[in-house]
């Protein structure tokens, strides 16, 4: 995803910034017939996802949910942990 910085005085002066997003793309090693393919692709393809502190995540397991069942937010976080831990991510 390519972004422009939105200049904001306040925004500056707290350290954060605000982005207007001006193109998006995706590899189509990752991604086809409108879907990702992060579990099968090479490592080197994940996405890099900052948590904080100089922290990150890299996408990769997939977790499939029966249709028709609704998981409640803190039980995809729950999941998502899991899946975290057996990637021997800590």
């Amino acid at each position: 995803m390519a972004c422009r910085l939105v200049p904001e005085l306040h925004n500056q002066q707290t350290r954060r910034s605000v982005h207007r997003r001006s193109g998006a793309w995706a590899d189509t090693r990752v991604f086809r017939d409108g879907h990702w393919h992060f579990e099968t692709a090479d490592p080197s393809l994940r996405s890099l996802h900052h948590v904080a502190g100089g922290h990150f995540y890299a996408i990769g397991e997939a977790l499939d949910v029966a249709e028709g069942r609704q998981v409640k937010p803190f039980t995809a976080s729950r999941l998502i942990a899991s899946a975290m831990r057996s990637c021997g991510f800590t």
